[in-house]
């Protein structure tokens, strides 16, 4: 003869599945909410960088026109000459012509501004058009893909653009630095716009 004991207690199965959802769901929700925080905390990595780069744009720009004030006579009448001339080929900042001014503070022969042409406004980073930027690992800096030790192709894209106001007597008496920077963050595609005005100082 067999005795059964009804006193036997424990967890069914149903009781185990509900337990082991209520846990899953306890441990995705700060997960999802890590990944997030990462994935944002790049984007304003991203951002800021932009910003940077689109500043130093158009300080550069600044600085050819303090040079040039400095020019052959030596009064402040050729702030505009040479950034004029450059801007036959880089005023449109609407993006209907691929030809745009290129940064590069850090060339080392002074030629800092020079115009190219730059297709589409994604960043290629394995074959680089002269508008993307690099990562020179040897100088810790953004820079032209032709500068020395460029090797860490980036997300960034940078171009600018020079618009001159021509005065009624022929003079240029405003030139308005557009620096645009083009970005892609996780495949979606980003853009950030800095404006700058340069004014004759004399």
């Amino acid at each position: 003869m067999s005795l059964i004991n009804n006193n036997q207690k424990g967890f069914t199965l149903v009781e185990t599945l509900v337990a082991i959802t209520v846990l899953m769901i306890g441990v995705i929700g700060p997960l999802n909410t890590a990944v997030k925080g990462i994935t944002d905390g790049l984007f304003a990595a991203n951002q800021i960088a932009a910003n940077y780069l689109a500043q130093e744009a158009i300080e550069t720009v600044l600085w050819k026109r303090n040079v040039d004030i400095q020019g052959p006579n030596g009064d402040g009448t050729d702030w505009a000459i040479n950034l004029n001339n450059l801007a036959q080929n880089c005023k449109d900042p609407l993006g209907n012509s691929a030809s745009v001014c290129v940064i590069d503070p850090w060339d080392g022969t002074g030629d800092v501004i020079t115009s190219a042409t730059c297709p589409g406004t994604t960043p290629n980073r394995s074959s680089p058009t002269p508008c993307d930027l690099i990562f020179s690992d040897t100088q810790a800096k953004y820079v032209n893909p032709s500068g020395a030790g460029a090797t860490i192709g980036t997300v960034f894209s940078r171009r600018v653009y020079l618009i001159p106001t021509i005065l009624a007597t022929g003079e240029v008496g405003e030139i308005k630095v557009v620096a645009k920077i083009d970005w892609s963050n996780r495949g979606d595609p980003r853009s950030m716009t800095l404006i700058g005005r340069l004014y004759p100082m004399f």
